[in-house]
């Protein structure tokens, strides 16, 4: 699943891509909706290149009508229940 969020920043490019490169985990502690960013795999494919592959985990805030709507939906079988 791919996801694409545009961002306003006013913060200096250098250290925005600092952060997202070497931080990008300590973030989600100060996101309401966000349980973790895990950083799976960096590599260097080339020189000046830094690939970051990172599994964001979501914890989004639900009414609690709708999410017990929803556990009796997947209690039911209807949806499987998520992991974790």
């Amino acid at each position: 699943m791919n996801f694409k969020t545009i961002s306003i920043i006013k913060f200096p490019v250098e250290t925005v891509w600092h952060t997202m490169l070497h931080h990008l985990p300590d973030i989600a502690k100060d996101v309401d909706d966000l349980e973790s960013i895990t950083e799976v795999e960096r590599t260097v494919p080339s020189p000046g290149i830094i690939k970051v592959i990172s599994v964001w985990k979501a914890k989004p805030k639900i009414p609690e009508m709708l999410m017990n709507m929803l556990n009796r939906i997947c209690l039911n079988g209807q949806i499987p229940l998520p992991e974790g």
